[in-house]
């Protein structure tokens, strides 16, 4: 039925319920959801390596390997003949906010442990290291945050032997979550409230008719 073909005071009535309605169904905001990659499942040694909606590929001619790091868990190296060590990329499907690994080493040489994040242009959005000595053997996390993180890129720098030697474990990063509109708790107070008076409305219409046609 059309609007326009309603008594005055229920077209008023019906078009207010309706903006009233439009309003109150909004889209939700921003929703982040985690996600985290063990490694648990890595094989011993691949081209690439994909969980939790990450791929991680090597940033030399290595590929990824998983061993047991110094954490007690089942972390990833990237080496070609274990002579030669790579700094790995993690590319995030759907982009992420924030980004955090665990970075460490087994008491063999002192390690500049770092982390640095890109968007889909190989821009850098941000980075961030660790000196860890050559005596330490454990796990220490670095993370950052930024907006539109594509990807980011981890191991270990000069003064580390052998290029990357740092093992990484427990990628973490945070990214949006697509929702559809969902309507506040208001909006199905004010469609019942749009309803009731559209009909009150077309009831007294058709009484007027009624009386009009009986009076004629």
């Amino acid at each position: 039925m059309k609007i326009e073909r309603m008594p005055g005071r229920v077209r008023a009535a019906a078009a207010a319920g309706l903006a009233a309605a439009a309003a109150a169904l909004v889209a939700a905001g921003p929703v982040w959801a985690d996600g985290t990659v063990t490694f648990e499942a890595a094989a011993p040694s691949s081209v690439s390596y994909t969980e939790a909606g990450v791929t991680f590929t090597s940033q030399g001619s290595g590929g990824i390997d998983s061993f047991i790091g110094p954490n007690g868990t089942k972390g990833i190296l990237s080496t070609n003949d274990f002579s030669n060590y790579f700094e790995i990329r993690g590319t995030i499907a759907g982009g992420a906010s924030f980004v955090s690994v665990d970075l460490g080493d087994f008491n063999q040489d002192p390690d500049l442990i770092f982390l640095e994040v890109f968007d889909a242009g190989d821009t850098s959005l941000g980075i961030t290291s660790q000196l860890v000595a050559s005596s330490y053997t454990g796990m220490n996390t670095l993370s950052l945050s930024a907006s539109n993180i594509s990807y980011a890129v981890f191991g270990a720098r000069a003064p580390a032997l052998g290029g990357s030697t740092a093992y990484a474990d427990n990628f973490t990063y945070r990214s949006p979550v697509a929702v559809a509109a969902v309507p506040e708790p208001g909006a199905y107070a004010t469609g019942a409230l749009f309803a009731g008076t559209l009909g009150l409305g077309l009831v007294r219409g058709r009484r007027r008719k009624g009386g009009a046609a009986s009076a004629s």
